[in-house]
């Protein structure tokens, strides 16, 4: 889940410790970056994955009731 939501945005993803601690170590020297990296996330979970985004699709299923 955590790639589809990614979009491109630069985010960091660690598949052992090794690259969990270089990811930490990243954020840490570049920290406004992935404060940005983190609100343009936000955005677009709001814009692609909220209830207010789907809202539609929810009337859709429960109109097949």
């Amino acid at each position: 889940a955590n790639v589809n939501i990614d979009g491109g945005n630069g985010n960091l993803f660690a598949n052992n410790h090794a690259e969990w601690l270089t990811a930490l170590e990243q954020v840490y020297n570049n920290s406004k970056h992935f404060r940005e990296v983190g609100i343009q996330n936000r955005t677009r979970v709001i814009n692609h994955y909220s209830i207010e985004a789907n809202y539609g699709k929810y009337l859709d299923i429960f109109d097949i009731f």
